[in-house]
């Protein structure tokens, strides 16, 4: 019998150089989801500040997080 995984949810998250909403909005989803099957697209609009750096580059360890540079206007 094939197993059922759920569909694929995708969590967007807009950001650009704040790292303390960015890693609070990242913990939460990733310590309280029980859904089974999700990724997180941070979508980065040209962060330029070291710590926001920094942290972007150590959420690419993660599988289920893929960071997006959007070099465009930044717009909600």
């Amino acid at each position: 019998m094939k197993a059922y995984l759920p569909s694929l949810v995708s969590l967007i998250i807009p950001t650009k150089n704040n790292v303390a909403l960015l890693r609070q909005c990242i913990d939460s989803i990733l310590s309280k989801t029980t859904y089974p099957n999700y990724e997180i697209l941070v979508v980065d609009n040209g962060s330029d500040q070291p710590e926001t750096l920094d942290y972007l580059k150590t959420l690419t360890i993660n599988p289920q997080i893929r960071v997006i540079r959007d070099n465009y206007a930044f717009n909600y």
